[in-house]
């Protein structure tokens, strides 16, 4: 309510002043003061001030604004959108990056199942028993302020097609059920890495997405190597997306 009131005030007067500079200034210095904890406490944060954004900011004074508070905008609204606030939110992303990830596993011949580029380097198996296990025994144990259980990714995990799919989802399965059971206090809360770097909950569970994506980029290259075709990511190919922007 004190983001909606005071923005759409603040748009009435700077559409009636030439030069909001100044108005901006103070509007954007006092609203970083509480934007951290108004962004844990409702998701609705960003929604309710990106659009008045965007409206002060389509008038030619905005390129007039000093640079602290271009600096203010920029780190309030990158702290509401890129944070983890509440769990529900994340498992849906990371639900639908698991289903681009199995989209590119299913392109994997069964019989290739174990072929790798090189003697000694990660096989398609490999790849995929290293995320199932590196999700369910690292990421999520540690994210319950627990020590690493990761059993590597070799084949007495799983072997065969068949088996390494399964296992997979049977470990993203559990990964997921707790998960859920986070509150927005545990997101904050520090956990250790492997390493022993302390590191928020939150933070954390961003580098588990970041880290599914780097493999997925594997197995793409490992499919290009076999001249194995791949669905496109969202829909269109670049040449496609190039067709349509002329």
């Amino acid at each position: 309510m004190f983001t909606v009131g005071f923005s759409l005030l603040y748009v009435s007067i700077s559409l009636m002043i030439p030069s909001p500079m100044f108005l901006s200034f103070i509007f954007l210095s006092s609203l970083s003061l509480k934007s951290t904890q108004y962004c844990r406490d409702s998701n609705k944060a960003f929604n309710s001030f990106a659009p008045i954004v965007l409206l002060v900011c389509s008038q030619d004074d905005c390129a007039t604004f000093p640079p602290i508070t271009e600096r203010l905008l920029h780190g309030w609204l990158l702290r509401c959108k890129m944070e983890i606030t509440t769990i529900n939110s994340f498992l849906d992303y990371y639900e639908k990056l698991r289903g681009r990830t199995q989209r590119v596993i299913q392109c994997i011949p069964p019989e290739k199942i174990e072929w790798t580029y090189k003697a000694g380097k990660f096989s398609f198996g490999d790849i995929i028993r290293h995320l199932a296990a590196i999700e369910r025994f690292m990421f999520v144990e540690n994210a319950q302020l627990k020590g690493s259980r990761y059993p590597g990714h070799g084949k007495e995990l799983a072997e065969g097609y068949g088996a390494v799919l399964a296992f997979m989802n049977k470990m993203h399965e559990e990964s997921m059920a707790i998960l859920s059971k986070l509150s927005a206090e545990d997101l904050q809360k520090k956990c250790l890495t492997p390493q022993g770097t302390p590191i928020t909950v939150w933070k954390w569970l961003r580098a588990l997405a970041e880290h599914e994506i780097h493999h997925r980029g594997q197995i793409y290259l490992y499919l290009a190597m076999l001249e194995v075709p791949t669905p496109p990511l969202y829909g269109l190919t670049s040449e496609e997306v190039l067709e349509r922007s002329k």
